[in-house]
């Protein structure tokens, strides 16, 4: 006597349970396989930011040794047989670049407290101490003048200028050369 429902062989009840399990495991296997990806796609994210971040780092770095090329410093120098007293304008850096709108704050020359240069190519320039301020910039090689070291009279304060890129910085023998932050106005 049956009641119209077969419990089925053995052997069909375990290809069913075999089936439940399979699927199971792949469920498992799936989800493992979706945060391994997640986990892949989180570090390559982060691979990604840190390259970033590095190349930004360098760059910024690339620019302050651009900008550390141009230097100034206090000096006596033998021009045309006589002895004259002026800052030595050095822009030798080991990328040769041109500055413009150089502003060097001094101390020492009772006349002007200031040197304005619109450009600096590469070189080496001196720009005396004069009666009436400063003269013009003349090229100077190292061999025509001696670096004033230690004074507390004259000294350089900082230096503004702009970079070939038209990145605007500032030196000062404290921090050495910062990029100057521009206004929303400029």
């Amino acid at each position: 006597m049956s009641t119209g429902m077969e419990t089925g062989s053995l052997a069909e009840w375990a290809g069913a349970f075999a089936a439940i399990i399979g699927t199971f495991i792949s469920l498992f296997a799936l989800w493992y396989a979706h945060k391994a990806n997640e986990t892949a796609e989180a570090t390559r994210k982060d691979t990604r930011e840190a390259s970033e971040k590095a190349l930004a780092l360098e760059a910024q770095r690339e620019k302050r040794l651009v900008a550390g090329s141009l230097q100034a410093w206090w000096a006596r120098a033998e021009l045309d047989e006589a002895e004259g007293w002026g800052v030595v304008v050095s822009n030798l850096g080991p990328t040769r670049s041109v500055f413009r709108e150089v502003e060097i704050a001094v101390d020492g020359n009772k006349y002007s407290d200031s040197i304005l240069l619109e450009v600096v190519p590469p070189g080496q320039f001196f720009v005396e101490s004069v009666h009436d301020g400063w003269s013009l910039p003349r090229p100077i090689n190292t061999e025509e003048y001696d670096s004033l070291t230690k004074s507390h009279f004259h000294r350089i304060r900082s230096i503004r200028f702009t970079d070939q890129l038209g990145t605007k910085w500032t030196w000062n023998p404290t921090d050495g050369p910062t990029e100057t932050r521009q206004s929303s106005g400029q």
